[in-house]
């Protein structure tokens, strides 16, 4: 989110992005994300930690197998919250602490 004196922001995320284009054994081509930072809003942080996978050819049932695979194998979970969502909960939150503290 781009933010000047024209425009106040919510919040602000900041994260860096590591990709890998992988091949699976049957040719499909995943590209694998991994993002690291945080969700900032006023003084209220949250972490970003996220692999988002994409398929770029192949068969969407083969990149779903190998999400399955992973999740076997690594700690992860499934996540459905988007980083702006994320944002907007830390504000949400943050107003109702500051309304609360009055």
């Amino acid at each position: 989110m781009y933010c000047n004196d024209n425009f106040t922001c919510a919040f602000v995320t900041r994260v860096d992005r590591s990709v890998a284009l992988l091949r699976l054994p049957k040719g499909d081509e995943i590209e694998l994300a991994l993002d690291e930072g945080v969700v900032e809003a006023g003084d209220a942080t949250a972490p970003i930690h996220e692999v988002e996978m994409e398929l770029k050819s192949g068969e969407p049932d083969h990149l779903y197998q190998f999400a399955l695979d992973l999740l076997e194998t690594v700690p992860l979970k499934i996540g459905y919250i988007r980083k702006g969502d994320g944002g907007y909960k830390l504000v949400t939150a943050n107003r109702y602490v500051r309304r609360r503290s009055s």
